[in-house]
């Protein structure tokens, strides 16, 4: 069974979980509670050692990390259906896309919904047990 390690409300996993659906693969997901920092615990970190979501742990047990290079390694592993056509002129703009999410979107997005889930994290939690969980963040300098 393909296991995925994410965050519910990352775009990055909502793009893997979009593509393991049209392909139709069974997957199981596992959730990273980035709010604990649980993806800087070492056995996290075993997976990914950037310490990002998404981290995709097939089912012969190859791990792969980085959301569009998942995307693409499943469109290569699992045939059909396929994400990316096999028109060279269509895979490239297929991939145009994921480049400008990647490099111009996501930014954008990162930034507007990192400050809402904050704000939202100390509204329910308090700041001071946000506190207690960052304390295994690795870098306290940062």
């Amino acid at each position: 069974m393909i296991r995925l390690y994410e965050f519910g409300d990352s775009p990055c996993c909502m793009k893997v979980r979009i593509a393991l659906e049209e392909k139709g693969l069974p997957y199981e997901r596992r959730f990273v509670t980035s709010w604990k920092f649980d993806h800087y615990q070492p056995e996290y970190q075993g997976l990914n050692p950037l310490s990002l979501v998404p981290t995709l742990v097939d089912s012969d047990g190859t791990t792969v990390i980085q959301s569009n290079v998942i995307l693409e390694y499943l469109d290569q592993r699992y045939r059909a259906p396929k994400l990316i056509p096999d028109d060279p002129r269509i895979a490239a703009h297929v991939r145009q896309w994921m480049v400008t999410e990647q490099d111009y979107l996501f930014p954008v997005i990162v930034t507007m919904s990192f400050h809402i889930m904050m704000k939202m994290r100390v509204d329910v939690f308090g700041l001071d047990r946000l506190k207690e969980w960052s304390s295994v963040f690795p870098d306290q300098e940062m």
